[in-house]
Order: structure tokens, then C-alpha cells, then sequence
């Protein structure tokens, strides 16, 4: 396995390419890289978006053929760790039916803060 941090510009092709994923953030800002699988293939994609209040939003994206293999976790420390290196407060943001979402979160060691409801007026 490559290490995360290594191909930015993979990250970014991966996150276009799964960008209408539920699961993808919009816009992808700040910093980013990709890990690949030994052959070549890309796994996943970690960063963090920028927010005000130098709040760092974490988030992940893991290919479909590789879901459930253990890569989430270690993307996921990754991204964390890099954002409080860039000394922001690193938050991740779920959907409450994301389980696969918020059990890579409590593995990483985040802790649930509040909730937020989103709704879209017609």
C-alpha cells in the first residue's frame, strides 16, 4: 500500500471521479491525498475542507471495491493528523445512517458533539 500523502493530484482525480457519492464533500479544499492499492489501483482519498473559525471538516472517500477492508481508518488518522498539523480543529460530519461512516470515526477517536439538520426549502 502507498501511504497517504503521497499523490495529491490522484486524490483529487478519485474525489471528481465519486464526486455524486452521497458521501463526497463539495467543494474539496485544503489538503488532500490518495492511497493506492499495489496495483496501482486507487483506494481512497482523505483531507480536510477549511472552515472558518479554523474548524478543519475531515472527511474520506474509499472506492467501492475497496470498502470494508480496513482502509477508512487509516486514511481517516491521516487526514486528522494533518489537520491539526495546519493547527485546525479537525470535526467529521456523518449522515446519523452512515454506520460505516460514523464506526470509522469512534475507531479514529472522535466523539459524537451534537447533531445538525439540513433540509432544502422548495
Amino acid at each position: 500500500m502507498g501511504l497517504p500523502g503521497e499523490e495529491p493530484s490522484a486524490a483529487r482525480g478519485l474525489w471528481r471521479h465519486l464526486a455524486d457519492s452521497p458521501q463526497a464533500l463539495k467543494p474539496a479544499t485544503g489538503q488532500w491525498s490518495a492511497r493506492r492499492a499495489g496495483d496501482g489501483q486507487l483506494v481512497g482519498a482523505a483531507g480536510h475542507v477549511d472552515w472558518p473559525a479554523d474548524i478543519a471538516h475531515v472527511g474520506i472517500i474509499v472506492a467501492p471495491t475497496f470498502r470494508g477492508r480496513g482502509h477508512a481508518g487509516p486514511l481517516a488518522a491521516a487526514a486528522t493528523r494533518r489537520a491539526i498539523a495546519a493547527g485546525r480543529c479537525p470535526q467529521w460530519r456523518s449522515a446519523t445512517a452512515n454506520e460505516a461512516s460514523l464506526a470509522t470515526a469512534a475507531r479514529v477517536g472522535y466523539q459524537v458533539f451534537g447533531r445538525q439538520l439540513s433540509f432544502r426549502l422548495a
